[in-house]
């Protein structure tokens, strides 16, 4: 059967071909046999124009391809970025650059009810992937920020995750290593939490539990929402004023000399607090969903947000200690809780683990126990996944905003708490936690040391 039997997206996948081949990625297109769909004369024109960007890396040309792309390309390779075990861990890293940024598209009044404004800037102020922002004023001169979603939107992602499902099938026919890999599953996944994306209603409901959450936080600033102007595709919250965290050094001169110390400890507070306390977390903690107004931190985007229930608060917890004193049998016991698949065997797992805990070094026992634990097929709730993504955010985050900061050595404090708080009694434990963590927190600090000295 033919490609254009097989599927009916030809036009989309001709323009991820051409993407692919401008990049200088003409081996992807061969080795996945999707060439067909250009006709040739495109072909070689498209591979013209990628000679210039073999001067790239491999990796780093993959990830231009997903921006120009966009979409949920860009959301399929923000989600392997934390899946070292699918991409290798160096990729995995280069994957973590990936930017949502698009060009904004033509306002058009039938978007948004233009009667609930005495004002409506049709210019955007930002785009991304999904959507774009507007300011407006309601009747009573309050200024807000309407988010408004790109035109037949959910349409253009079902095709796209028809595509990679697609492309994710055929790669796996091509590349025995991968057969391990439920990629049905791993797309599932990323549709589960991009559908939530998209219904803004579901943001509006996010914002509006932060903001009772945070209520009583002087240094925190969550907008309000406005429920009853807000649509499937309309969202409506308050202005907020402030400076953006840019990722460009050259732009980030300015702000970084207004986010002081205090910001930087409200910010890691929060959201440890978020993880191991409250339950429910900022799932993508980048630098363009927060502001900084003097001192002040202000939460913009909720559109993926993470829970956890107490049962999983409290297991991962005591995981964190487990894997910090090496104790095999807590940590083959907490995983296997952890299980939502089929039964594994308790004796082998154990063995495995024991042997992961001999070969590996402190700074890679907390990745390699986890990936350990998908070669024996453990599978983690999504949730959790979500939890690694965010984690990894963050500690790219705070790298930002001070190189020198030890994330782990900063979210100590506030974890003692925690683990006081929802284990409901002081652990009796000598050692530290050193670097268990470190690939968890991917660079951003050395590890999550002393952990738990104070207690």
């Amino acid at each position: 059967m033919s490609i254009k039997e097989e599927i009916k997206e030809v036009g989309r996948l001709s323009h991820i071909v051409g993407v692919l081949l401008e990049e200088g990625l003409e081996t992807i297109v061969y080795e996945l046999e999707i060439h067909s769909v250009v006709p040739i004369f495109s072909r070689l024109m498209h591979r013209f124009r990628g000679k210039e960007k073999l001067r790239r890396g491999y990796e780093e040309r993959i990830v231009k391809a997903l921006e120009k792309l966009g979409g949920m390309f860009v959301k399929a390779g923000e989600f392997l970025s934390t899946r070292p075990d699918l991409v290798t861990k160096e990729f995995a890293k280069i994957l973590e650059q990936l930017e949502d940024k698009e060009i904004s598209f033509k306002f058009s009044p039938e978007m948004v009810d233009l009667k609930q404004f005495s004002e409506f800037n049709e210019t955007p102020v930002s785009a991304a992937s999904f959507g774009q922002v507007h300011k407006a004023k309601l009747k009573d001169g309050t200024p807000v920020a309407v988010k408004i979603q790109r035109p037949d939107l959910e349409n253009k992602v079902k095709t796209d995750l028809i595509l990679i499902k697609w492309l994710l099938r055929q790669l796996k026919s091509k590349k025995p290593e991968l057969k391990r890999f439920n990629f049905d599953e791993i797309c599932q996944e990323i549709e589960t939490y991009t559908f939530k994306e998209l219904d803004y209603r579901n943001e509006a409901g996010n914002i509006a539990k932060f903001g009772k959450l945070f209520r009583e936080n002087k240094d925190i600033v969550i907008p309000k929402v406005y429920r009853n102007l807000c649509r499937k595709n309309v969202l409506v919250m308050s202005w907020e004023e402030g400076d953006k965290i840019e990722q460009d050094e050259h732009k980030n001169k300015r702000i970084h000399k207004k986010i002081n110390r205090k910001i930087q400890d409200i910010l890691i507070t929060s959201m440890t607090k978020q993880y191991f306390e409250y339950g429910v977390f900022q799932g993508d903690p980048s630098p363009g969903n927060f502001l900084v107004n003097k001192e002040k931190l202000v939460y913009l985007d909720l559109g993926i947000v993470g829970e956890f229930t107490a049962k999983q608060r409290k297991e991962m917890l005591q995981l964190i200690l487990a894997i910090s004193g090496k104790d095999i049998g807590a940590i083959t016991t907490y995983l296997i809780q952890l299980n939502i698949g089929k039964k594994i065997n308790y004796t082998a797992f154990y063995k495995a683990n024991q042997r992961v805990i001999e070969d590996s070094s402190e700074e890679e026992l907390f990745q390699n126990i986890f990936l350990n634990a998908i070669t024996f097929k453990v599978e983690i709730p999504p949730n959790f996944i979500l939890f690694a993504k965010s984690i990894l955010t963050l500690a790219a985050l705070v790298k930002e905003l001070n190189p020198k900061t030890e994330l782990g050595k900063e979210m100590e404090p506030t974890i003692v708490e925690c683990m006081k708080k929802s284990l409901g009694y002081k652990p009796l434990i000598k050692f530290k936690l050193k670097n268990v963590h470190a690939e968890l927190f991917s660079d951003a600090g050395k590890a999550l040391d002393k952990i738990i000295e104070k207690i």
